[in-house]
């Protein structure tokens, strides 16, 4: 994991165009907070489940965030339950935004068939969730990259075309 965590950390730094295999919780944490952090003014989640466990620990990451000047953060779940996005409602009402959709609205990845899941920021970085199959193992199936402008964009119109 060190190695893995040095690696992140220094593509985030760097902006680096290189893709990054994400199979374990502790990975997704870790690309989340670098996603967060390396972001200038926009975060954008589309999650079926903004679930506390996972984004209570990231939780001081989009407060640090949130707390800069000009920065917002746009979240498409199905969870309307989340004390960690509630939190974050109530104390920052004009940077973060919600939209709440029907489970069966989520677009499915092609190959597993699974509903997605994604974080993107301004900054062309991406974390990409194609499969949480065995997430109560601790597994899941991702991609994250810090400086992908196309594959970003496709994300963005994506987010962007359900948000509105």
């Amino acid at each position: 994991m060190k190695n893995y965590t040095s690696s992140v950390e220094d593509s985030a730094t760097n902006n680096t165009d290189k893709r990054f295999a994400n199979s374990s919780i502790e990975h997704a944490r870790l690309l989340t907070e670098e996603l967060i952090k390396s972001a200038n003014s926009e975060v954008c989640i589309l999650t079926d489940s903004f679930q506390d466990k996972f984004y209570n620990s990231v939780k001081p990451t989009l407060i640090n965030f949130l707390d800069k000047s000009d920065t917002k953060l746009k979240v498409i779940t199905t969870n309307q339950d989340s004390d960690t996005l509630n939190y974050l409602m109530t104390k920052y009402p004009a940077k973060v935004s919600k939209k709440l959709i029907n489970k069966d609205s989520l677009p499915k990845d092609k190959d597993s068939n699974e509903s997605i899941n994604y974080l993107f920021n301004d900054t062309n970085g991406f974390r990409y969730e194609y499969s949480d199959k065995n997430i109560d193992d601790g597994i899941v199936e991702a991609i994250a990259n810090f400086n992908s402008k196309k594959e970003r964009e496709y994300l963005k119109n994506n987010f962007d075309n359900m948000f509105k």
